[in-house]
């Protein structure tokens, strides 16, 4: 991805940067409080060796403070360049905080041990802030630095605790196979500092990490790009005696993304209820399992095959949008056996995340409930007088753009049509409303009802009772819902122009969460958002350039770069009932400039967020 756009001078950002990192970490001590609170961070009474050693060949750095301090997160504060194979030994003893080296020493190179905010005073906790010490196998500490931001490609968010590396091997082999030659990791704005740099030419990735080995592993999040940086000095002459030296480059941009790569293998395959059984997988599945039931006899050569029922032939399958949860019901009673014995041969990734077909045995076991006779007697009668559950989006507020649709809980036998009304009052008369009662599944449980609705109109749904019947015999109840269709008074109307758009542009509007609400290629004349609600929305553009209709993230392996993403560079506030029209240049502005600013925020923070849910 190649944008437009240069740091600058904003790398003064960093300073400010540290010191709000060194606010948020002070917090206030508990119990009572005697005499004024320390609100200096502890500072270095000596080093040993000295920062900036040369030939140094020892194992070990002691740094004493005029305090006692102890060591906060150690392993997202402090970075140790080069990257070790096996971590340093860090901790604090009294006013000491010692850093012992786990591996020899490499010759001739230079060593940086970057705290961050990790060594903070014992008290209140207030990190000594940048504190960062050097030292040298060799007859010099080089001292040549890259700086840079890191961003998030689908949304321009900065991102934060992502691995920044300097590779010296140039084949893109080695940015798989060999730790980098320098490290450096992005503040909560994005920004990154590489130090002690030798003079040399080098790749820069950045990377999430995760296996901690300072090489790309599938399935870890990503930055590159075809540059090859060499590291200077420029050095400016403010006056006659006085020189101002500037590291280069300073203008690193990183593309962060995450490829579409996630491990797909069986999950659990439960006999929860003894009418059904369960198959969950790690992932959404682009091939549905094959399953074949097993005799006694295929499971144990002693197994006999006489009253065995092939439950496969009695079972409904019902899988969700994404195929990582598949539902085998099984609809006769004599197929509801307590062992189920079966193969599944499924799609499972290899190590390289490449597909290809796994055929496993397994065994799904019912544990009935231990109930007393009472219990077991009350739940049979319930059971006996269960009722088919469904349900419907009818509802009063209705979007004029919406479908009628009805779920039912369990697979349907039958569905009659003729017991599903819908109608509309006219005056005193009441009339029926024709629809097509269309099946969206194989299990038939998911059902549109399309009919022709008019905007601020009143309207009847009615099933009657035993409209359908599920395929372990149950029947509804009635139900009567009230339709009311929204007008459209209620929704606001926005037109985009795009001047000189690419044709792959599409646009995205976004709620106040920076989250896509609709997305739209880019047409002559204007690209239209009809339908909605009043609000304030935000806009991006990007380049579909794979035309599939959807932003595409990067891949490492085919080289390809996320699809570049353009933000409008104001929110939108649109009112019910009004037309509205906008012009988005969208390359008018830098892309880092672009986005506007209530709605940044930590990138990485937000891709946790999306984890969680």
């Amino acid at each position: 991805m190649s944008y437009t756009g240069v740091l600058g001078s904003t790398f003064r950002l960093l300073s400010i940067a540290v010191l709000l990192l060194s606010a948020s970490c002070a917090n206030r001590g508990v119990g009572p409080q005697g005499g004024p609170k320390d609100s200096l961070p502890p500072s270095v009474v000596s080093e040993k060796p000295e920062n900036g050693t040369l030939h140094y060949n020892g194992d070990r750095v002691e740094i004493v403070f005029d305090e006692f301090v102890q060591l906060d997160n150690i392993t997202e504060n402090v970075i140790i360049s080069p990257p070790q194979p096996h971590a340093p030994e860090i901790r604090a003893f009294g006013k000491k905080v010692i850093v012992t080296f786990a591996d020899t020493l490499i010759p001739n190179t230079t060593y940086t041990i970057d705290f961050g905010n990790a060594i903070c005073d014992n008290n209140e906790k207030i990190p000594y802030s940048g504190y960062t010490f050097s030292f040298s196998t060799g007859d010099r500490i080089d001292s040549l630095g890259l700086f840079g931001q890191i961003i998030n490609a689908e949304d321009l968010n900065p991102i934060s605790g992502i691995s920044i590396g300097l590779q010296e091997i140039l084949e893109d082999s080695a940015f798989e196979t060999v730790p980098f030659t320098r490290l450096g990791r992005s503040d909560s704005l994005g920004y990154f500092l590489i130090q002690n740099i030798r003079p040399g030419k080098y790749r820069v990735y950045g990377l999430q990490d995760n296996s901690r080995d300072y090489t790309y592993q599938p399935g870890e999040g990503l930055a590159f790009n075809d540059i090859i940086y060499e590291p200077y000095a420029r050095v400016e002459a403010l006056n006659d005696s006085t020189e101002v030296v500037y590291l280069e480059p300073s203008d690193v941009v990183l593309w962060f993304f995450k490829e579409e790569k996630t491990p797909q293998y069986l999950g659990r395959a439960l006999h929860e209820d003894k009418h059904l059984l369960r198959i969950t997988f790690a992932a959404p599945v682009d091939s549905l399992p094959r399953l074949r039931a097993l005799r006694p006899s295929e499971v144990d050569s002693t197994g006999q095959d006489g009253n065995w029922v092939n439950w496969q032939e009695h079972m409904v399958l019902q899988a969700s949008a994404r195929q990582d949860t598949l539902i085998y019901w099984l609809t006769d009673s004599a197929a509801m056996l307590d062992t189920l014995d079966f193969e599944l041969t499924y799609r499972k990734t290899d190590s390289i995340y490449q597909l290809y077909w796994q055929t496993d045995t397994l065994r799904a076991v019912y544990h009935a409930p231990r109930l007393n006779a009472r219990t077991q007697a009350k739940l049979n009668k319930q059971k006996a007088e269960q009722k088919l559950s469904f349900k419907t989006n009818a509802r009063s507020g209705f979007e004029v753009y919406d479908t009628l649709r009805l779920t039912a809980a369990t697979p349907l036998a039958e569905i009659w049509k003729d017991s599903i009304h819908l109608t509309q009052k006219v005056d005193t008369i009441i009339r029926d409303i024709p629809f097509e009662l269309v099946s969206l599944d194989e299990a038939k449980m998911r059902y549109l009802l399309v009919a022709r609705l008019e905007p601020a109109k009143d309207y009847t749904l009615t099933i009657d009772s035993a409209a359908m019947t599920d395929v372990f015999g149950h029947v509804n109840d009635r139900t009567k819902t009230t339709i009311k269709l929204k007008s459209m008074e209620d929704y606001a109307t926005l037109r985009i122009h795009v001047a000189n758009a690419p044709a792959n542009l599409r646009i995205q509007l976004l709620d106040n969460k920076d989250n896509p609400v609709r997305d739209e290629a880019v047409v002559p004349g204007g690209t239209l958002f009809k339908y909605l609600p009043a609000a304030s929305y935000y806009m991006r553009a990007y380049e579909d350039k794979n035309g599939d209709g959807k932003w595409t993230t990067g891949d490492w392996t085919a080289k390809r770069q996320p699809e570049p993403v353009y933000y409008f560079p104001a929110r939108l506030t649109l009112r019910a009932n009004w037309d509205f029209e906008e012009h988005f240049t969208y390359q008018e502005k830098p892309v880092l400039e672009s986005k506007p600013y209530e709605i940044i925020e930590d990138g990485a923070k937000k891709l946790n967020n999306k984890k969680k849910k």
